[in-house]
């Protein structure tokens, strides 16, 4: 019969069909996991400041979103802070804290050619530690990041 013959080209365009469709979703796989190891080479830059190695210290956070970053502070005393970098601003840094009457702010810091600045400040800080200890009255509780980056460091937290 011809008809076993027509059922017998159906599935083999089908196959063909999938085949292709799945060739097409792997080359697109691959192209987003070049992506994906390149950022991570970058990674480590964004955790440095200069010559300066933000891990060191423990109110720094890294990666963490803003959202998280608030449900750190939030159970915290006012002057409660960390800080971590800015998932919507490249190499710009945010200081999470709590204010004396509650309010949680999030303070993005950007850096120009004077260094970092932030809103409300008078005056731009070479470093970004040169903020934190400018600002030391008022971001009083570092939030520990828990040793986060104690194994990236070799230990020497």
């Amino acid at each position: 019969g011809s008809g076993g013959g027509n059922k017998r080209r159906a599935r083999d365009d089908e196959k063909r069909r999938h085949r292709a469709a799945h060739a097409r979703r792997r080359h697109r796989g691959g192209a987003a996991g070049q992506l994906v190891v390149r950022f991570d080479a970058e990674m480590p830059e964004t955790h440095m400041d200069g010559d300066t190695d933000l891990t060191q210290f423990e109110w720094y956070h890294g990666n963490v979103g803003g959202q998280d970053a608030y449900a750190l502070v939030e159970p915290c005393a006012p002057g409660a802070f960390l800080v971590r970098t800015s998932a919507k601003r490249a190499g710009c840094f945010v200081i999470t804290y709590k204010r004396k009457n509650g309010d949680i702010i999030h303070v993005l810091l950007e850096r120009n050619a004077e260094g970092w600045h932030g809103e409300g400040m008078p005056k731009a800080f070479r470093r970004l530690i040169d903020v934190m200890s400018a600002y030391r009255g008022v971001y009083t509780l570092p939030i520990s990041n828990g040793g986060k980056f104690a194994t990236a460091r070799g230990g020497n937290a």
